[in-house]
């Protein structure tokens, strides 16, 4: 297990909030797409209830957003 695993989809939701990114719509399944102004480009957040977020989504959030993820 890495520094990025482990998370709920609450405490990674809190964090995108946190760094900018405005909540857009629901998506398909249990997906909701989140916009980031800053970089103009979209990212989607899978909602599986209380399922961890796995760790290589949370790396490519982190990849994909200028500011880092980095969730402590």
């Amino acid at each position: 297990m890495g520094r990025l695993a482990g998370f709920k989809y609450n405490q990674v939701r809190k964090k995108l909030i946190k760094l900018g990114l405005i909540f857009e719509r629901e998506g398909k399944g249990s997906h909701e797409i989140w916009y980031y102004p800053i970089t103009d480009r979209f990212t989607v957040l899978p909602h599986h209830g209380s399922k961890d977020i796995k760790e290589g989504t949370l790396k490519l959030y982190s990849n994909k957003q200028e500011s880092a993820l980095m969730i402590s």
